[in-house]
């Protein structure tokens, strides 16, 4: 287990270091699209700027797309929750992230066995790298007829794992799937941060021009994964195994399904939907990885009042409702386990503790017990 970071004192980066890390594309982030996108990197980023030296999660991808003008405003806060609760700690969403990358590449190795001797990195392989090395020898150019496992990621929002697990098994295809605006957002900012995306990564539906820009090209940071393709899906209705098909998706190749941070904002009619959808498409023994929240927590944000908190009244469900009535099984997932608080999970894997921003109001301002859990299942 690792040791607590020493306290430091930090201060504002200079700003020719946030400049280094701009992303063009960002202007005055008057969208609001742009503005969560760019939030969601920076959250996962900031504390690479405050403490890099023991940042527990080394995205440098997403401080490229975070852009210096949301990097300076959590950079700010994450001063601000230093104040209130200590030097030391980590971004929530980091340590949130780095479990999720053990819990993914642990599953896709677990589903890679399944199909054959594919080489793969062992589960605690670097997952921070910006560039070079990985699971994949092929990177974002590999062929289809090697592939062993699928990962796909509903609601990738700007995840950047495809380049950064390094433990993935040679032979994973990856599809990051959400709503065209979104998709569209990640494709331009992935090009201007110098990614690779390999040839034709748009699926059909929107996603940029799917032009090739891989590893030949000089790419600032390659695709850990030996394909990777983006879909565009409205989540909240059916569809999903029709459009993936379209971008590739092979329903008899094992299949893991991260849903990070979606569950919560969506009805339970289309929890529902989307576990049966995902069950539907995946061959027996495929792996399902999704976080949720407790009821404390979404009772909370329930409470939150109109005008006080932008972000009050976001949350739908919890993991009460989507566990009640036999909704998993009726779905074909079994073997259901649930985790403690993500919080929790941060400090037993990795011996840190973490901020959570309270300040951001989605439980406006009120401390809580529990903030979210993981729920790991299995396709019958």
């Amino acid at each position: 287990m690792a040791t607590s970071p020493k306290a430091q004192q930090h201060h504002s980066p200079p700003p020719q270091v946030l400049d280094q890390n701009a992303s063009a594309a960002e202007g005055e982030l008057q969208d609001s699209v742009q503005r969560t996108c760019s939030g969601a990197c920076a959250l996962r980023a900031v504390e690479l700027l405050r403490s890099p030296k023991d940042a527990i999660l080394r995205d440098e991808l997403a401080l490229r797309m975070a852009g210096p003008r949301m990097l300076r405003w959590f950079g700010e806060r994450w001063d601000a929750w230093e104040a209130a609760e200590g030097p030391g700690k980590h971004s929530y969403f980091a340590g949130r992230a780095r479990v999720l990358d053990e819990l993914v590449q642990e599953a896709a190795a677990a589903l890679a066995a399944r199909t054959g001797d594919h080489a793969s990195a062992p589960p605690g392989a670097p997952v921070d790298e910006a560039s070079g090395g990985g699971g994949s020898e092929a990177g974002g150019s590999g062929g289809s007829g090697d592939l062993c496992v699928q990962v796909v990621s509903l609601g990738c929002g700007m995840d950047t794992r495809p380049w950064r697990l390094g433990g993935l098994p040679a032979g994973t295809a990856w599809f990051d799937v959400d709503q065209a605006p979104v998709i569209e957002l990640k494709d331009r900012f992935l090009r201007e941060a110098g990614a690779e995306l390999g040839p034709s990564a748009a699926a059909s539906g929107g996603g940029g021009s799917g032009s090739q820009q891989g590893a030949e090209a000089g790419a600032a940071f390659t695709l850990k994964c030996s394909s990777y393709r983006q879909v565009v899906s409205d989540l909240s209705q059916p569809g999903l195994q029709q459009q993936l098909e379209a971008a590739g998706f092979d329903p008899a190749l094992p299949t893991l399904w991260v849903l990070e941070g979606l569950c919560y904002y969506l009805p339970l009619d289309a929890n529902a939907r989307l576990l049966a959808d995902a069950a539907a498409a995946s061959p027996p023994g495929s792996r399902l990885l999704a976080t949720h929240i407790p009821r404390e927590n979404l009772d909370a944000n329930r409470a939150c009042q109109p005008g006080v908190s932008a972000l009050g009244g976001l949350f739908t469900v919890c993991i009460d409702d989507v566990q009640a009535d036999g909704m998993l099984g009726r779905a074909g997932w079994g073997d259901v386990v649930v985790s403690g608080d993500i919080g929790e999970e941060v400090v037993s894997r990795f011996g840190v503790e973490s901020y959570y921003p309270y300040s951001l109001e989605y439980s406006g301002g009120r401390k809580l017990g529990g903030i979210e859990v993981i729920l790991q299942a299995v396709r019958l």
